[in-house]
C-alpha cells in the first residue's frame, strides 16, 4: 500500500472512531452508518486545457512511465 492509500484508510478509520452522528446524508443514500472525509488542497490548480480532459481515462500531464492516467477518471461520479 502508497503512502497516500494509507493516509486516506487512516482518515476514514478515524473517521469512523470518532463516531459523530449526525442526521445528514446525501439523498438516495439508505439508513446507515457513513464516513465523511474532506480534502483541502492549496495546489496551483489547472488549466481550462488540462481541466477539459482530466476526467478522461488514460490523461496524464506526467511523463511516460510516471503514471497511467487513471486516477482522477476513476474518481467520476457514477449514476
Amino acid at each position: 500500500m502508497t503512502q497516500i492509500e494509507l493516509v486516506q484508510v487512516n482518515l476514514c478509520l478515524n473517521g469512523r472512531d470518532a463516531n459523530v452522528l449526525s442526521a445528514k446524508r446525501p439523498p438516495g443514500l439508505p439508513p446507515g452508518d457513513y464516513v465523511s472525509v474532506g480534502v483541502a488542497d492549496s495546489g496551483r490548480g489547472m488549466g481550462e486545457e488540462v481541466l477539459a480532459k482530466a476526467l478522461d481515462p488514460f490523461f496524464t500531464t506526467k511523463d511516460i512511465g510516471k503514471g497511467s492516467g487513471l486516477g482522477l477518471s476513476r474518481c467520476k461520479e457514477r449514476r
